[in-house]
């Protein structure tokens, strides 16, 4: 029989939320929260009317077990196994990068020029899928504008192409082809003619930046997700060989790291690409490159 010094819901929510504050971790009362509501199953406005609803034994000690991966340092998405981008929810595990809001605005570039463009089916090839958050995001868009697509995404990581074949599933049906493919983009030796679009958000932290990365994304995030190894630029030095022949008239959507515009922009100049725009974040740091041939 349940003991009657059981821990309410608001009892938990105060003493983690000061076990969070303690630790230095931000939004420390919003995670409680969301631990709480995943584990009770509820949302946060029916947890504020069940303030004073005892918590059972085996809650609590989920709870707790919960708790103790945030305190160290797991990201609060790898705890729940699901992050949101796009408006959909895709499950995440420690075989793929956690999709960040910053690269909706890839997506959203995307999906305009698509629109703009007014063709009414097009072929994409997206490298380093992930949890495959990028092509499902855009297929489930493109089947709202009844546009045709075949959209095929890789990964080097099959770990991570299990996770995105999970998410597709997850997000079906669709009226277009979306196909996910163990490879590496350097065993791509030329593009295929028929490819309209090339979108990546690839590896881009550099050996000596990577090093210096904070433990909740270098401790718990794929490395081979994060990082080339080298300079940050590997991954652009091949997409820039893949577009650069005159054959190829495809448009490159790209995510690039913090300090890099210069840098990529001088390897294309060095390939003959010279129709070339670099986009902004919100924090005004070019954040996309799109080149058009």
């Amino acid at each position: 029989m349940e003991g009657k010094n059981q821990l309410t819901v608001l009892e938990f929510l105060n003493s983690s939320r000061n076990k969070l504050e303690s630790k230095g971790i931000d939004e420390s009362r919003i995670i409680a929260e969301l631990l709480l509501c995943d584990v009770i199953g509820c949302d946060r406005m029916k947890l504020y009317l069940d303030f004073e609803r005892p918590l059972s034994k085996d809650e609590l000690e989920t709870l707790n077990s919960l708790l103790e991966r945030k305190l160290n340092d797991a990201p609060l998405q790898f705890i729940q196994e699901k992050a949101y981008f796009y408006g959909y929810e895709f499950y995440v595990d420690r075989n793929v990068l956690i999709p960040r809001p910053e690269t909706e605005n890839l997506v959203e570039l995307i999906l305009g020029h698509i629109l703009a463009s007014q063709k009414k089916s097009i072929e994409i090839l997206e490298v380093g899928t992930g949890s495959g958050n990028i092509p499902i995001a855009m297929a489930k868009e493109l089947d709202k504008h009844k546009i045709s697509y075949i959209i095929n995404s890789i990964d080097v990581s099959k770990e991570a192409i299990e996770v995105a074949k999970q998410n597709q599933i997850k997000h079906g049906p669709y009226n277009g082809v979306l196909n996910f493919h163990c490879k590496s983009i350097f065993d791509i030796p030329a593009l295929k003619k028929n490819v309209d679009y090339i979108v990546s958000n690839p590896p881009y932290v550099s050996a000596d930046r990577y090093e210096k990365l904070s433990p909740d994304v270098k401790e718990f995030e794929p490395e081979v997700s994060l990082t080339d190894g080298f300079d940050g630029l590997t991954f652009f030095r091949k997409l820039t060989d893949l577009i650069k022949p005159e054959s190829v008239k495809c448009e490159l959507f790209s995510e690039i790291g913090y300090g890099q515009k210069e840098s990529i922009n001088q390897i294309l100049l060095d390939g003959g690409i010279t129709n070339v725009r670099f986009i902004n974040d919100y924090a005004d740091i070019p954040r996309i490159v799109h080149v058009s041939k």
